[in-house]
């Protein structure tokens, strides 16, 4: 370490664990270092590292002002005599060892001493001879230079430096300096992950073209199970996917083949398989899709759908298992049955002619069919009278069923026998009945004996047994006349009742049930929402847990909280029950008002007081059920609020109870206000009284004094 002070530089050196030494020295005017005249005494303080043996200064111009780390132990020295001065007793050997010394030990580095090593010349300028005990040319680098290990010497040259195409993330190659510059690479062997893949000619470009070369008999890169990308150069063959076993050994690998996929084999020469499970075995043969095999027959092509396995049975045959065979011009494959082979234009025969299926084959197209001049393509034809093609109106059964050329078409009813019978899918019309059904049952649903008159049934498992009745939908039973039922297993029995829902029943007369568990049975009856029951005649139940529970004209609403009880019915007929948790509103908007005008509260007060008020029982319940209150009678007579005579409206009993309201608490103010005017009056009547029995008393005493009787 280097510190220059007014008596010139000082250099100090730690020797390991044995101590340091302090050497100054100042420099004369021919740049040499020699000993100076002994300075007067002076303090100097500096800090020791005990885990790199090296002290440093500190106090000093340009220095730390103290230990830069707790760790660090200060010690403090006079001129040349060494004192160490540590600032806690660490008994630390390398301090001790310094203050023992009392002067430079004989190891020192001293101005003027030898370098050695990878060092030469003297301190306090040594110069770098070698690195690593190997020697460095005397060469001067010029700019740019690096140090290059060139056997004998580190020698400064000049880098590589590529060339103007070395572009970004392109493959590259040294040039001839040893750079990198990017360009068509050419390899000799290509190595992946250790394992030599390709061996032979090839070359990649910076364009993205390649090619891999080869020699005929080479052996085979790679083989045994597993996914690989494959060039075989000893027989010209191409893999691609992945085995799992031995389908891509040499064994299996035909000459000039290509296998692409899954467990692909193409054994024959110059065979091809893609696909899964395709096998190529006859050569010049083409196996595709799935488990499709060429069964060793040359030139043969064979293609596989997912249904099964398929294989040619002779040489040079194109075999094809498809459910739909489509050849087409332009546009997408239309939608047909399976088993058909659909053509989008002509299809010619040669020679040979064409094969039915009852055997026979015909070469000549019909004689004795001549056809009309409206044969016009891609229409509905029928035989005419000469036993030709004809377009126009067809007319099927006597007249009973015809289809037109513009796509309309009718089918007629009359007496007849229903198409068909039993379980099964079908679109079907009976003309016996009218009726219409479309879907598909697993039973005689759709039977004669379930088949109403000019019914209608359509989904799955739907019966319209009544007349008149329509059913759709799942599990659905329209069974009375008229009736209608809709949705998943509803029922409608009732004459003209309708169900619609989730597991709804319609069973009384003109009853409706709609919604999930919900029952009409009463009759001119409405259910509506969830688990409830419209049991009484005329009756309505809507909401949730709702029953008129056998009485005929109530209507009962429940709402959805659950509260207990959670079945809310009504207890007698006509009645009006609700339960609503979450309160009743009545919208009374200033809006939707006109005509106001001001009412005499006292004369309310006075109609009230006049009017009757007695307890009763409506006739429809028993008379142990009491009610309170006026009748409407009485109470359209004393007010003329309403539009009738029958009912008194919510909105009029309590206006007239607000009103009357308002009036009892001017009364009631009124009052309070003379209570107040009689307290204040009666107490300034006693404290007059107190007065007034207080002079008195101070009268009879002045009397008795004087012996008087006042």
């Amino acid at each position: 370490m280097r510190q220059r002070t007014k008596h010139g530089p000082i250099v100090l050196t730690a020797i390991g664990a044995a101590g340091l030494a302090l050497v100054w020295s100042q420099p004369s005017r021919a740049q040499t270092l020699t000993p100076p005249s002994a300075p007067a005494p002076r303090v100097f303080t500096a800090c020791y590292v005990p885990l790199s043996g090296t002290v440093y200064l500190v106090g000093e111009a340009n220095t730390a002002a103290d230990c830069v780390r707790a760790s660090h132990r200060k010690f403090r020295w006079t001129g040349d005599a060494l004192s160490a001065m540590p600032s806690s007793p660490t008994g630390d050997s390398g301090v001790v060892r310094l203050a023992a010394a009392g002067a430079p030990p004989p190891t020192a580095i001293k101005s003027g001493d030898a370098a050695g090593g990878d060092l030469g010349g003297t301190y306090p300028n040594p110069t770098v001879h070698g690195l690593q005990t190997r020697a460095v040319a005397p060469d001067a680098p010029a700019a740019g230079q690096v140090l290059t290990w060139n056997g004998t010497a580190w020698s400064p040259v000049t880098p590589a430096a590529g060339t103007s195409d070395n572009v970004p993330n392109t493959l590259v190659q040294r040039d001839a300096t040893g750079g990198f510059r990017a360009g068509p690479v050419t390899l000799t062997q290509l190595t992946v992950s250790g394992a030599t893949s390709l061996a032979g000619q090839a070359q990649v470009n910076t364009d993205g073209g390649f090619f891999v070369g080869g020699t005929t008999g080479a052996a085979i890169p790679a083989t045994g199970a597993g996914a690989r990308l494959m060039w075989h150069p000893g027989k010209s063959a191409f893999r691609a996917g992945t085995v799992s076993g031995s389908q891509w050994d040499d064994a299996n690998i035909g000459q000039l083949s290509m296998a692409l996929g899954f467990n692909t084999s193409a054994s024959g020469p110059g065979s091809t398989a893609m696909g899964v499970g395709t096998e190529a075995s006859g050569a010049n043969s083409t196996a595709m899709g799935s488990f499709a095999s060429t069964n060793g027959h040359g030139g043969s092509f064979v293609y596989g759908d997912a249904s099964g396995p398929v294989h040619a049975t002779a040489g040079n045959s194109f075999v094809v298992r498809a459910q739909h065979v489509w050849f087409g011009r332009s546009g997408d494959q239309p939608m047909g049955a399976a088993g058909y082979f659909t053509v989008d234009g002509l299809v010619a025969s040669t020679s040979g002619g064409f094969r039915f299926p009852d055997g026979t084959v015909q070469s000549t197209a019909a004689s004795g069919a001549s056809g009309t001049p409206d044969n016009i393509p891609n229409t509905l034809v029928q035989r005419d009278a000469n036993g030709g093609f004809a377009a126009g109106p067809v007319t099927l059964g006597g007249g009973q069923a015809q289809v037109n050329t513009d796509g309309g078409f009718v089918v007629r009813g009359g007496p007849g026998a229903i198409p068909t019978a039993g379980a099964g899918q079908r679109l079907m019309w009976h003309p016996g009945k009218a009726a219409f059904r479309a879907g598909a049952v697993d039973g005689a649903q759709w039977d004669d004996v379930n088949v109403g008159d000019r019914s209608t049934a359509v989904g799955l498992n739907t019966t319209a047994s009544g007349s008149f009745s329509t059913a759709a939908g799942v599990l659905t039973n329209a069974t009375g006349y008229g009736s209608t039922a809709l949705g998943n297993q509803a029922t409608a029995s009732g004459s003209s009742s309708t169900a619609m829902g989730d597991n709804t029943r319609a069973t009384g007369a003109g009853s409706t049930a709609i919604g999930s568990a919900a029952i009409a049975s009463g009759d001119f009856t409405t259910a509506i929402g969830v688990a409830v029951e419209a049991s009484g005649d005329h009756s309505t139940a809507m909401g949730r847990d709702a029953s008129t529970n056998g009485q005929s004209g109530a209507f009962v609403y429940g709402d959805n909280s659950g509260r207990a009880p959670l079945f809310v019915q009504a207890t007698a007929p006509n009645q009006f029950v609700v339960r609503a948790s979450g309160g009743t509103i009545l919208y009374s908007d200033r809006s939707r008002k006109e005509n106001f005008r001001d009412e005499d509260g006292d004369a309310v007060l006075t109609e009230i007081a006049a009017m009757k008020i007695q307890s009763w029982n409506y006739k429809a319940q028993r008379s142990t059920i009491r009610h309170l209150g006026p009748t409407a009678q009485d109470f359209h007579a004393a007010f003329g609020l309403g539009e009738s005579d029958t009912t008194i409206s919510t909105i009029d009993a309590d206006g007239v109870s607000m009103l009357a309201v308002q009036a009892l608490e001017k009364r009631t103010a009124e009052l309070a206000r003379m209570v107040r005017d009689l307290v204040a009056l009666r107490t300034e009547l006693e404290r007059r009284l107190a007065v007034l029995e207080a002079a008195c008393s101070e009268r009879q005493g002045v009397n008795g004094r004087q012996g008087r009787v006042p």
